[in-house]
């Protein structure tokens, strides 16, 4: 969930930046006009504040947005890092799990991973396929039943 939260906030910072950037060129659009004209220079004067505070605003919320980047970057390589982690977790004792031939064709069967990081086993031949689990030893218990 904190990855997707920091998603969503680079996706705010994004539009936030994006606002911002039409302002600024809106306002320098405007000011360009003030000179060319040659308006007052007290409005030319607070127009060149305001675009120094729009400048810094900007600045601010790329900064933000960066932050909110690696942040979102960090929790989804972190969370890829913890399946990896659970997988080898498991890996480590498949290798000590036995599994019956197919109970339909006499198979041999496989222990796979679906995308959840759920164990399961499967006949390739028939295809037929035992309940998915969290552990892969309660798959195997759950093929080995059956068979």
């Amino acid at each position: 969930m904190a990855g997707r939260a920091q998603v969503q906030r680079f996706e705010q910072l994004c539009g936030a930046i994006r606002a911002a950037k039409a302002k600024k060129s809106a306002l320098w659009a405007k000011l360009r006009q003030e000179i060319e004209g040659r308006q007052d220079k007290f409005i030319c004067a607070a127009m060149t504040e305001q675009l120094m505070k729009l400048s810094t605003q900007l600045g601010n919320l790329v900064k933000q947005r960066e932050a909110a980047n690696i942040y979102a970057q960090t929790a989804q390589s972190e969370k890829a890092k913890a399946e990896r982690e659970l997988r080898a977790l498991f890996e480590t004792d498949v290798a000590q799990i036995e599994l019956k031939p197919c109970p339909h064709c006499g198979g041999e069967a496989k222990l796979n991973w679906d995308e959840h990081s759920r164990a399961y086993v499967t006949c390739p031949q028939c295809g037929a396929r035992s309940w998915s689990s969290f552990d892969p030893a309660k798959a195997a218990e759950a093929w080995n039943r059956r068979a």
